[in-house]
Order: structure tokens, then sequence, then C-alpha cells
């Protein structure tokens, strides 16, 4: 893919149900993950708070790459990750966003 390809995939160029879908992960997942370390830290299970916590924190900043970026093979496997962890909603959602992001790079492709 040439230059002018790669600085048409932003952030800026996503359409505003995308924007939206990625605050809420946003605003849900890094909070949790935050207050997970904090609540046990100085405890003894200060360190699998922190694989847990940093879990939390590494989804949705994984996700925002793969959806800002449009990285579909990453976007499949977000999206098997979130079926395989019981939330099918957010995997119809992935599997969505990754249906449009095949569309748009087909369309730069051409």
């Amino acid at each position: 893919m040439d230059t002018n390809a790669e600085a048409k995939f932003s952030f800026a160029t996503l359409n505003l149900w995308r924007k939206a879908y990625l605050g809420l992960v946003m605003i849900t997942y890094l909070p949790l993950g935050i207050l997970v370390v904090l609540a046990n830290f100085g405890e003894g299970s200060f360190p699998m708070a922190v694989f847990v916590g940093g879990g939390l924190i590494a989804l949705p900043l994984w996700t925002y790459r793969a959806v800002c970026v449009r990285k579909l093979n990453q976007l499949w496997v977000l999206s098997a990750l979130k079926l395989i962890t019981g939330n099918p909603v957010g995997c119809l959602i992935m599997l969505s966003i990754g249906r449009v992001t095949k569309k748009e790079i087909e369309a730069v492709a051409v």
C-alpha cells in the first residue's frame, strides 16, 4: 500500500459509529484496568492484579490500533477473542467493523 492510502487510514477518517465504539471501549476498559491494579496495590494478589489489569488496559489500546489502522487480521482475532470470552455482541460489532474495513481496503486497492 502506498503512503497516500496509509494516510487515509486514521482515526479522523473513521465513521461516527466506529468512533463511538472506540470511545465506549476506552471509557469502560481503561478505568476498569487501572482500578483493578490500584485496588490490589500492596496486597498478596498484586502480581495477578497487574496481569489482569494490564490485560484490561492493553485490550482497548489493541482495539484502537486495529480499528484506526484498519488491520483486518487483528480485527478477526479480536472478534474471536470476544466470542471466546463470552461477549457475542462485542463479537458481532467487531465482525461488522471488519466487514466495513475490508470494503475500505478493497476500495483503496482499486
